[in-house]
C-alpha cells in the first residue's frame, strides 16, 4: 500500500498495529514518531516525517487497515497573533519603488519568524491563517529590514523538476 510517497509492506502495517496495540495510552503524536523511527521515515535534513506519517495513519484507518487511538483534543483553535508581534503586521509596506531594488528572499527557519509569517497571513490574507497540511517551505520577501511579501510551497510543490532546475535548487 502506498501513503504519503511511501510504500507500505504487509508486515509495516502489522508493526503500526502492533505498536497501537501494545499501549492504549499512546497519543497519535506519540505513535507517529515511533512509527518514524521504527521505519527510519526521515526528511533529507535528518528529521522525522512526522507530519506526513500522520496523513499516512488516518488514510490507513480510513481504508480500515488499522484503528487509530482517539484524539486526545479537538482541532486546534483559530489563530491568534501573539500580541508581541500585532505591531508588525499592522501597517502595509510603504517602501518607495526606488527602494525596491535590494530585495531579498528568506526562509521561515526559526519559531518567531513562522509566527511573524502566520500573522501576516492571519491579518492580510483573504482566506486569514489556515494550516498548510504537509511539508513546507516558506519565505519572507524583504527590502530592507521591511516586509513585502511572503511566499509558500506546499507538499504537492515540493519537488518540481522544471522549477527546480530553473532557481538551481539541488536539494
Amino acid at each position: 500500500m502506498r501513503y504519503c510517497g511511501r510504500t507500505f509492506t504487509p508486515s509495516q502495517i502489522e508493526l503500526i498495529g502492533n505498536l497501537i496495540g501494545s499501549d492504549p495510552t499512546l497519543s497519535r503524536y506519540r505513535l507517529s514518531r515511533q512509527v518514524c523511527e521504527r521505519l527510519a521515515w526521515r526528511r533529507p535534513d535528518g528529521g522525522l516525517k512526522d507530519m506526513s506519517c500522520r496523513v499516512a495513519l488516518l488514510r490507513m484507518q480510513a481504508d480500515g487497515l488499522i484503528r487509530l487511538p482517539a484524539p486526545r483534543c479537538a482541532q486546534p483553535s483559530a489563530f491568534r497573533i501573539p500580541p508581541e508581534i500585532e505591531h508588525a503586521v499592522l501597517a502595509p509596506a510603504s517602501t518607495p519603488a526606488v527602494d525596491l531594488r535590494e530585495l531579498t528572499v528568506e526562509t521561515v527557519d526559526k519559531k518567531v519568524d513562522s509566527l511573524l509569517w502566520n500573522a501576516f497571513i492571519e491579518r492580510h490574507h483573504y482566506l486569514g491563517h489556515q494550516l498548510i497540511p504537509g511539508a513546507q517551505l516558506r519565505y519572507f520577501v524583504r527590502s530592507a529590514e521591511q516586509i513585502l511579501a511572503l511566499f509558500s510551497f506546499g507538499a504537492s510543490a515540493w519537488k518540481i523538476k522544471p522549477r527546480d532546475e530553473f532557481i538551481g535548487w539541488s536539494q
